[in-house]
């Protein structure tokens, strides 16, 4: 593999692990709010 190619695989890599962490926390939040209502019940 050519040293550009390394770099971009990388980069996208280093964006999947980003992604995934907001995608995430995005969850729990939407989880939370679940749990909330169901104890506002």
């Amino acid at each position: 593999m050519t040293m550009p190619q390394k770099e971009y695989i990388g980069q996208l890599q280093t964006l999947m692990k980003k992604i995934t962490k907001n995608h995430m926390t995005t969850i729990q939040i939407h989880l939370c709010q679940l749990q909330n209502r169901k104890l506002m019940k």
